[in-house]
């Protein structure tokens, strides 16, 4: 059953890439952040994530893989500390099962092609 991903902001490649990194709270986890828990909406994701931005980024977990499996990427959605529903999205070599330490950019365009953009309903204004 596929689940929804939802990130704070727009996801465009560079965004992403520059949000690839190592987390802090977990050290061995290398990812950009999301808000992410099965069964879950996109509105309460959104809600539980406490985003300043005006916009999110959202996409089906199944059609995130999908996006990466030409690339010969698989993903992982790992549970780190953090507000919310706090994960890290970690992309994977498919074929060893290795974390990624950096985004390619192929990567993150087929990524970024896959999300889509709505506002943010619930915007936290710091």
């Amino acid at each position: 059953m596929s689940e929804w991903v939802v990130r704070a902001g727009t996801a465009t490649p560079a965004f992403l890439m520059k949000a690839y990194r190592r987390h802090v709270g977990a050290p061995n986890i290398y990812g950009f952040s999301v808000q992410y828990a099965p069964g879950k909406s996109i509105d309460e994701l959104a809600q539980a994530g406490q985003f300043p931005h005006a916009s999110i980024s959202y996409a089906l977990d199944s059609n995130l893989a999908a996006a990466l499996l030409p690339l010969t990427y698989g993903i992982n959605l790992v549970r780190t500390p953090g507000v919310g529903y706090h994960t890290t999205f970690v992309v994977l070599y498919d074929t060893t099962g290795q974390m990624l330490k950096q985004l390619p950019y192929e990567a993150a365009q087929a990524l970024s092609a896959t999300f889509q953009q709505a506002k943010n309903p619930h915007r936290i204004k710091k």
